[in-house]
C-alpha cells in the first residue's frame, strides 16, 4: 500500500492482488488491474491510452482513476465491490459488473462530443462538463439497466444526457443540459426526478408506474412526457 507501480510501453499488462497506486500514463497497451483489499482503503490509477479494466474486491475501498489519456471510444471497464471514482473521462465506460458506488467526471470530448456509460447496480453520480475547449455540448448516453430500484442517479453540469432502462430515482438539480429519460418497468411502481434547468423528455415505464417530477422552475423550460 502507498507504493507505486509504473507501467510503460506497448505490452498488454495484467496485474493481480494490487494495493499499490498504478501509473500507466506511459502505456499504450491494454491494462487489466485487479485490486485486493487495500490497507488504507484507497488507491489511485492513471490510465494509458488503451482499453483498461479496473476491479476491486473490497467494498470498503475507493479506487480513483484518472482517465485523461484514454482515447475517444476506448473502453474503461469497472468491476467488483469497491467504490470507484473516475475523472477526466473522454472514452466510454462499462460498469455493468460493479456493485460499489460510481462517481464519474467527464472531460470535453472534442473528437465526437459523445460519451457512452453503462452503470453498475449502486448509486451513481455523473458530472458532465459539457463544452470545455470545444464548441458543442457533449451528449452522455447512459444505460442504467443495472441500477436497482430506489438507488439514485445524480447528474450535474452542462452536458446533455440520454438515459435508458431506468428504474432508479434521478437528481439533476445541478444539470443545465437537456435530459431525455426512458424508463423500464419500475419494480415498486414509483420513481422520482428532480429536474435541472434544461428541457426534459420522459418516455417508457408501464401503466402502473408513477413518475414524480419536481424542479421545473425555468420559464423557457419544456417537459415532454410521452
Amino acid at each position: 500500500d502507498n507504493t507505486s507501480l509504473t507501467l510503460d510501453g506497448a505490452s498488454a499488462f495484467d496485474v493481480n492482488n494490487l494495493e499499490a497506486n498504478v501509473d500507466g500514463s506511459g502505456a499504450t497497451g491494454s491494462l487489466d488491474l485487479a485490486f485486493g483489499d487495500v490497507d488504507d482503503g484507497s488507491a489511485t490509477i492513471t490510465t494509458g491510452t488503451a482499453a483498461t479494466t479496473v476491479s476491486g474486491s473490497s467494498g470498503s475501498d475507493t479506487l480513483t482513476t484518472d482517465a485523461d489519456l484514454l482515447l475517444n471510444d476506448t473502453n474503461l471497464t469497472l468491476t467488483g465491490a469497491a467504490n470507484q471514482v473516475v475523472n477526466n473521462l473522454q472514452g466510454d465506460l462499462n460498469a455493468s459488473g460493479l456493485s460499489g458506488t460510481l462517481t464519474i467526471t467527464t472531460d470535453d470530448n472534442v473528437d465526437d462530443d459523445d460519451i457512452s456509460i453503462t452503470t453498475g447496480s449502486a448509486n451513481t453520480t455523473i458530472n458532465g462538463t459539457g463544452t470545455g475547449d470545444g464548441n458543442t455540448l457533449d451528449l452522455i448516453s447512459v444505460n442504467a439497466e443495472q441500477m436497482v430500484d430506489n438507488t439514485t442517479l445524480t447528474l450535474t453540469d452542462a452536458a446533455n444526457f440520454t438515459i435508458t432502462n431506468l428504474e432508479a430515482n434521478t437528481t439533476a438539480t445541478n444539470s443545465s443540459g437537456e435530459l431525455q429519460i426512458t424508463y423500464s418497468n419500475v419494480s415498486d411502481g414509483a420513481a422520482s426526478l428532480a429536474a435541472g434547468s434544461g428541457d426534459v423528455t420522459l418516455t417508457g415505464g408501464v401503466a402502473d408506474d408513477t413518475i414524480t417530477v419536481t424542479g421545473l422552475e425555468t420559464a423557457s423550460q419544456s417537459l415532454d412526457a410521452q
